[in-house]
């Protein structure tokens, strides 16, 4: 009876082993092609993480399981180096080789900070070896191979796989010229940006306001904060200004009136947005920070105050 015990756990956890495993690939497969959207990205890279290391867990369940049962005679040697086995040795040599991929995905996982990005893609890959390995590793040795459901289980994740190695494959060839295009409009963007700028109305002679000294110290000033500034974030809908009729890119009415220099809000912040998966600037943010950038350079490009250092 304990031998029955020993033999249906290692089975069990043989199967769980494989199914958090191709789970883990599917969600990240989705992470890298971007079929997810951006707001359940950070969740579904939590899910990604965590069904890679539940899958480690059930593969050491699986190995020590399968090492106590005494129907199968199972060794250091026979677990550890493929062709050891005198039982089904192919199905038991693949079944080491998947071991050993997913091992190499989790320790390049938990070492991605400390190692180059291409190593870890490239070591990141061999997730989807462990998919390919453990599923035949299953075919040749499972014993539940002959239930239905299995099947129907082993057959919708390996489909889910070929189909989205098949789409992130066919991305990444023609990824050259998806970066080649997206290169072509970030700086047709900056060509238009700094057309723009020069061609802001500033007056070169712009009477530079006097100032009297007396001989007194004059007041020190703490740098002005959210807290300081009086008047909305001009970017927030229904902002209404003193020359309320002006929009981005110069489409409306120019202003009439100069609105105080005390008034004028700072310059929109540069993004620090960063790709969850490539870990690389997240060129939407940047590209809309520009636009918000220009609209506001044109906003107030007449209302701040002369700086030498300005162009």
């Amino acid at each position: 009876m304990s031998d029955q015990v020993w033999w249906y756990a290692t089975r069990a956890a043989g199967l769980m082993t494989w199914s958090t495993a191709v789970a883990a690939v599917i969600v990240g497969l989705l992470l890298s092609t971007r079929t997810v959207k951006a707001r359940t990205g950070p969740w579904m890279l939590d899910l990604h993480r965590f069904l890679g290391g539940l899958s480690v867990l059930f593969l050491v369940a699986h190995v020590l399981t399968l090492s106590l049962d005494s129907y199968v005679d199972f060794g250091p040697r026979e677990v550890f180096i493929p062709g050891e086995s005198t039982w089904n040795a192919e199905a038991a040599a693949w079944g080491i080789i998947a071991m050993y991929t997913l091992i190499l995905v989790e320790v390049s996982s938990l070492l991605r900070r400390h190692i180059s990005q291409s190593v870890w893609r490239t070591m990141h890959w061999l997730s989807v070896m462990t998919a390919v390995a453990g599923t035949y590793h299953a075919v040749l040795g499972g014993t539940d191979v002959g239930n239905p459901m299995t099947w129907i289980v082993a057959g919708a994740g390996s489909a889910a796989v070929i189909g989205l190695v098949a789409l992130r494959l066919r991305r990444a060839v023609g990824g050259s010229d998806g970066r080649a295009s997206k290169a072509s409009e970030q700086e047709a963007l900056l060509r238009e940006m700094r057309d723009r700028l020069n061609s802001l109305p500033v007056s070169d002679d712009s009477p530079a306001p006097e100032i009297v000294h007396d001989g007194a110290a004059l007041p020190q000033r703490a740098p002005a904060g959210p807290e300081d500034m009086t008047v909305a974030d001009p970017f927030a809908p229904n902002t209404r200004l003193s020359h309320s009729h002006a929009e981005p890119f110069g489409l409306g009415n120019p202003p009439t009136s100069a609105i105080d220099v005390a008034t004028v809000p700072p310059p929109p912040p540069v993004p620090d947005a960063i790709d969850p998966i490539t870990g690389e600037p997240d060129q939407a943010a940047y590209t809309a920070w520009l636009v918000e950038w220009l609209a506001y350079a044109e906003q107030y490009g007449e209302d701040t105050p002369d700086d030498p250092n300005r162009a």
